[in-house]
């Protein structure tokens, strides 16, 4: 009689857990798996500058550059605030990067990072402006100063990444708390200089979201595909872009946050003799939208921007009419001297 009680219970406990957990899913927004392997390599090179040709183009170039003061020695924190969502790009007493953007399978992301005593990154978290829920990564072991073993949890679902490397080629896997693949890349590495980079991401579960790198000799990126689009860029001064393409190969659009679209075509960016950008020209094909985006600051006492107003310039009989466009406000922490 007991046995068959402890039968009946545990079928029952099964089955509303079950129910529970579908109920849940259903909820809940599924898992969704992205290249760890790209924000790694993007916090090494935060302190040269974040912008990535695959970023929105409502989203300034140059906004988290400073004109007065080195971004990783003399700047604390940079707080872009847009009428939905902020980004930050913040960096430690030690020029490490503890929180920047970057783009995750179309969409903006912001990253942040925690540090051991030994500087080791043993925390990162990922999150979706405006306000979507985070992905946070415990990073449990190192090997050869690489890491190996990543745990993770997205709302109530955990998850583990695995690292493998070899001498060009990083190899990253995703798995369930159940040991089941959830997703699997391979990132083969450049020698640009002395570094090496990533120059192919190989999306071996979704193979249409890989994507190929290229780079000039300053390792600077100068086209990268994926995501649903081609995305290229000649650099006109340092890191700043004077002619820059975005194409889209897919009907969904990158964006910024939820009702952001991307927006492509072939642009020109022109720049001051301080740095800062006033104008980009599109290339005209006949569409109905802005063929100019000029640009108007407000700056602050040391000479570096804190409010970015945008002007688009639209064709109508013959004349360019002007129309609001986004603006920006920044927010700059700077370290005591």
């Amino acid at each position: 009689m007991r046995r068959w009680f402890l039968r009946v219970f545990w079928a029952v406990f099964l089955v509303l857990t079950l129910n529970a957990q579908d109920s849940q899913n259903e909820e809940n927004p599924p898992l969704i798996v992205f290249p760890l392997t790209m924000i790694l390599e993007g916090t090494e090179y935060a302190g040269e500058g974040v912008w990535r040709p695959d970023w929105p183009l409502e989203l300034p170039p140059d906004a988290f550059k400073v004109i007065a003061g080195d971004v990783s020695r003399d700047i604390s924190q940079i707080t872009l605030l847009g009428e939905e969502f902020s980004l930050n790009c913040r960096f430690g007493s030690d020029r490490r990067v503890e929180e920047f953007p970057f783009v995750l399978n179309g969409r903006t992301a912001q990253i942040s990072l925690l540090y051991n005593d030994d500087g080791e990154l043993f925390e990162l978290n990922v999150s979706f402006p405006p306000g979507e829920d985070t992905y946070k990564m415990e990073f449990l072991e190192y090997r050869d100063f690489f890491p190996a073993i990543v745990r993770g949890l997205y709302l109530d679902v955990w998850f583990f990444i695995y690292f493998s490397w070899g001498v060009n080629e990083i190899n990253e896997t995703w798995y369930d708390a159940e040991g089941s693949i959830l997703g699997s890349y391979s990132f083969p590495l450049t020698e640009i200089g002395k570094r090496q980079r990533i120059r192919e991401v190989k999306d071996f579960f979704t193979p249409e979201n890989g994507r190929e790198l290229f780079y000039d000799s300053r390792g600077f990126l100068t086209e990268t595909s994926g995501n649903g689009g081609i995305y290229k860029v000649q650099y006109y001064r340092e890191d700043l872009p004077r002619y820059w393409e975005r194409r889209l190969i897919q009907k969904d659009e990158p964006e910024i946050s939820a009702g952001i679209p991307a927006v492509t075509g072939n642009f020109s960016l022109q720049w001051d003799a301080r740095g800062l950008l006033v104008r980009i020209a599109r290339e005209a094909d006949g569409g109905d939208y802005p063929v100019e985006y000029r640009y108007e600051y407000t700056m602050d006492e040391l000479g570096n921007w804190i409010e970015r107003r945008e002007i688009r310039m639209t064709r109508y009989a013959g004349l360019l009419v002007p129309g609001r466009g986004t603006a920006f406000r920044r927010l700059i922490e700077y370290r005591e001297p």
